[in-house]
């Protein structure tokens, strides 16, 4: 457009003016939405941490409770063990005691 017709020129320039400020709405329109997306995700972001931490406590109380439950049971196995091996102790004393005490024994008479 020649300077030769001013108002077609003032028209173009408004129709770019127009189209200028109609980009710049779109921008802002979508600026908002993308910030507003991001706020979300940083709102989840920050959920699902918590989340996680949540789900690290309880593996890590499942894991403690486990190992108390296992020490406790080899506790009781150790027990178990030790009461066996008493018995035998004294099961084996006297056996040697009630061997000793045999019919052929002086104590019997018999010599």
């Amino acid at each position: 457009v020649s300077r030769k017709n001013p108002q077609a020129f003032s028209l173009e320039i408004k129709e770019i003016g127009e189209m200028y400020s109609s980009g710049v709405k779109k921008l802002q329109m979508e600026i908002s939405i993308l910030s507003s997306m991001i706020e979300w995700r940083s709102k989840k972001v920050t959920q699902l941490m918590k989340h996680r931490m949540i789900v690290v406590d309880l593996i890590q109380k499942i894991v403690a409770r486990i190992n108390n439950a296992h020490q406790a049971s080899m506790q009781q196995r150790m027990a178990v063990l030790k009461e066996i091996y008493e018995r035998r102790k004294q099961y084996s004393h006297t056996k040697t005691v009630s061997l000793n005490m045999s019919s052929d024994s002086p104590l019997f008479g018999q010599n």
